[in-house]
């Protein structure tokens, strides 16, 4: 009889003993916690803090139907001070929200958090003065006798509290690279504690012919070379290192050493076998195709495992030139070859949707469509013209690509357009172009088998995809190998 209870004690104990660890486990990924969320009209600040230090943090925003878009990623993180600031982009979304950060620590664990976020107020209108206003004038002129004027005893004066010293001051970043024909700026962030003591800091650059340092911490390049910008919060002072160098135009090649295949795109596509447009969202790849004499389109949908899940047959895409999914709206945006309308249909209910006009156009016929959800802006393409709206397709500005031989779809990347030149199958390029004044900032050349008909930027998983048309061996690849961030601003 004791022996049985001294079995079971053991392997209870062993259960709870089990428990307990899961349980650690399942805290230990949750040790991570948004700090702090300033949203204003101005911009967007997040302050995280983790128990470890974090070598990878991405951060997304819920829209209103539910689903997450990731509106900010940082592969590099330096965040030895287990504090790290947010400070670069917007909320595409000025109703209530919630943000979801996702890092991944140096020793590879992997921690999350949410925290919902208040709607964005509007700007203030200026208000007049009061000091000036005339309701701000006193209403009566009469002056109080000396017996109705109150009197303070010295006693009772407060004695003022010594301004309590910060004991230790750290930037979230001690050295930065900007570029002085690319990224250009970037923002340090004080951590100070204990936070209730003094805030007041004063930033200065040692070489203005360098970096200059506004009074919120922004650095912005000038020119070559090396600065030194300190932040100094009464006599505690940090710094940060900043190197400013000249980019060089973008020149590599994309090939099957370092690009995906995810799948072919062949099931029942005897109608129509000719490839031309693409987008991702954040479930699926969905590719448009057509007959040889453009009567006839067809949509194949596919999930991110490259499994087929559905077609759509369309008459009136006239070649189907143009796609591209806006998060913000939820929809997909087709652009036919011919006239300036474009059509749309809902994403999230993709099997069931049907294909409608848009509420407005663009200024020109498009045989290529982009959408920026960096820049929240729309880019076109026309043989060698690139064109560039707003969120409202409010034509902004054109330019001209830097070569031109046949010109096909394009995609874009925080301010950058990356327009297609088709020279023949298997040979390809890929030009760079910032699309606020059309600068060219190199080139990709892309090898891989096919007529290289569309390229887009997946959100969701940080790589660029490429569809090719082979006629039945229609192909789309990914990669991670288009690196961009140093040349964006």
């Amino acid at each position: 009889m004791n022996k049985k209870i001294r079995d079971t004690f053991i392997v209870i104990s062993t259960i709870l003993l089990f428990l307990m660890c899961f349980v650690m486990h399942v805290n230990a990924k949750e040790n991570i916690k948004i700090e702090e969320v300033e949203n204003s009209y101005k911009g967007t600040v997040v302050k995280v803090s983790a128990a470890q230090n974090m070598s990878k943090l991405r951060i997304y925003q819920q829209l209103s139907d539910g689903s997450w878009i990731k509106f900010y990623e940082d592969y590099d993180v330096n965040a030895s001070s287990k504090n790290y600031f947010i400070s670069k982009y917007r909320l595409s979304d000025t109703s209530k929200t919630k943000l979801k950060v996702i890092a991944i620590c140096d020793d590879g664990t992997e921690i999350s958090s949410e925290i919902e976020v208040k709607e964005i107020p509007s700007e203030p209108t200026p208000t007049q003065n009061p000091s000036t206003s005339p309701s701000a004038a006193p209403t009566s002129t009469t002056t109080p006798t000396p017996s109705t004027t109150p009197t303070v005893k010295p006693s009772t004066t407060p004695t003022p509290t010594p301004t309590q010293q910060p004991t230790t001051v750290s930037l979230n970043k001690t050295s930065i690279k900007l570029y002085s024909n690319g990224k250009n700026s970037e923002t340090l962030k004080v951590t100070v504690s204990p936070s209730s003591s003094a805030t007041s800091i004063k930033w200065s650059t040692t070489n203005k012919k360098v970096a200059k340092v506004d009074s919120k911490g922004k650095v912005t390049a000038v020119g070559e070379g090396t600065a030194t910008i300190k932040a100094t919060i009464n006599s505690k002072t940090v710094s940060c290192k900043v190197n400013v160098d000249k980019l060089s135009l973008i020149d590599s090649t994309l090939s099957t050493k370092n690009c995906k295949r995810e799948f072919y795109v062949t099931p029942k596509l005897s109608d129509c076998p000719v490839a031309q447009s693409f987008c991702v969202t954040d479930k699926y790849y969905v590719c448009a195709l057509k007959n040889s004499g453009d009567s006839k389109q067809v949509l194949q949908v596919y999930d991110k495992k490259g499994k087929y899940v559905k077609k759509f047959v369309y008459t009136n895409l006239n070649h189907a030139n143009g796609m591209t999914y806006n998060p913000n709206t939820g929809l997909i945006y087709l652009a036919p070859l011919k006239g300036s309308k474009y059509f749309t249909f809902k994403a999230s209910t993709i099997s069931k949707s049907k294909l409608t006009t848009g509420s407005s156009s663009f200024k020109y016929p498009i045989s290529g469509l982009a959408y920026d959800a960096f820049k929240n802006e729309y880019y076109t393409t026309s043989g060698a013209t690139l064109r560039r709206y707003d969120s409202n397709m409010k034509y902004l500005n054109t330019f001209k690509k830097h070569k031109y031989t046949i010109g096909q779809d394009i995609g874009c990347y925080n301010g950058l357009i990356l327009a297609i030149d088709y020279v023949k199958k298997g040979d390809a390029y890929l030009y760079i172009h910032r699309a606020s004044n059309g600068q060219y900032l190199g080139k990709y050349h892309v090898t891989l088998p096919g007529e290289l008909e569309s390229v887009t930027y997946d959100q969701y998983t940080g790589k660029f995809a490429l569809f090719f048309n082979n006629g039945k061996n229609n192909a789309v690849y990914t990669t991670t190998a288009i690196k961009l961030d140093k040349y964006c601003r």
